[in-house]
This record gives C-alpha cells, structure tokens and sequence, in this order.
C-alpha cells in the first residue's frame, strides 16, 4: 500500500469504528441494562454521542468543502453557507436535547444526519470527495438511522 492511499482508509476507518457505539447503546438498551452512569443512563449517553458525532460531521464537512482551491468567491460562500448550516442544525439538535423528549431529538438527529448526507451528495457532485466516501458515508448514515429507529422503539 502506497502512503497516500493509507491516509484514504482513516476515514473510512473513522467512520466505521464511529457506528460501534451506535450498536453497543442498541445492545444495553435491548438487554435492558440500563448502566447506573453519573450523568443519566444509556439513552443520555446516547444523544450525547449523537450531537458529539453531528459536529464532528460537519467539521468534517466544512473541511472537506475548502480542502481544494477554491477558484472564486462565489465557492468560497458555497462553502461557508454549507458548514453554517451544519452549525444551526447543530445547535438545534442541542436545544432538542434540553428541551424535547427523546423521540423528538433522535428525529431531528436523524433529519441532521440526512442533512449531512445531502451535503456529502453535494460535495461528490462537485469532485471534492470521491464515491468510495459517498458509498461508505451513505451505509454508516442509514445504519445510524436505523440505530436511532430501534433505539426508540425499545425504550
């Protein structure tokens, strides 16, 4: 393997070791362990992880979005209207957590992550990332939605 294509497989190394918790919170909840933990059970650990993984996502997205040149203003805007998106759903799913139920936070985190995804979509039809990101960034993203689905449905 050359050098350069090592530093390909860290994301998709990322994404993948990203989803392991995702499955591990599904796991205690339908064994229903609910772990005595200082700041709540599995279900706040859970939508902790959740805001946690969306900001990264969209720092990962804003990088990604200027990591080329970027030829004229006009882009550079594209760019910076993208990731202050990213942040108001940000900050949105931040304020579901403290004022809604469950329910209601994990269906603005899954309309976050759909959001991210379309984004991904975006940013592939402009040649900055590759299929192989979009395929593998398409799976993990309906694997956590699905994780997010199960997870209300055994609470």
């Amino acid at each position: 393997m050359k050098p350069n294509q090592a530093w390909i497989k860290i994301p998709s190394i990322l994404m993948i070791v990203g989803l392991i918790p995702f499955f591990l919170f599904n796991y205690f909840l339908f064994i229903g362990s609910d772990i005595e933990i200082p700041f709540g059970g599995i279900s706040k650990i859970q939508k902790v992880y959740c805001f946690f993984i969306a900001v990264f996502m969209c720092g990962v997205l804003w990088g990604i979005s200027v990591s080329k040149q970027v030829k004229n203003e006009y882009e550079l805007k594209k760019s910076n209207i993208l990731f202050t998106l990213s942040i108001i759903f940000s900050l949105l799913m931040a304020t579901s957590y403290i004022l809604f139920a469950d329910m209601i936070f994990f269906i603005i985190s899954s309309f976050i992550f759909c959001f991210l995804l379309a984004c991904d979509f975006y940013l592939y039809r402009e040649q900055r990332i590759d299929f192989g990101y979009l395929k593998l960034r398409f799976v993990v993203t309906i694997f956590v939605i699905l994780s997010l689905i199960f997870s209300q449905l055994i609470i």
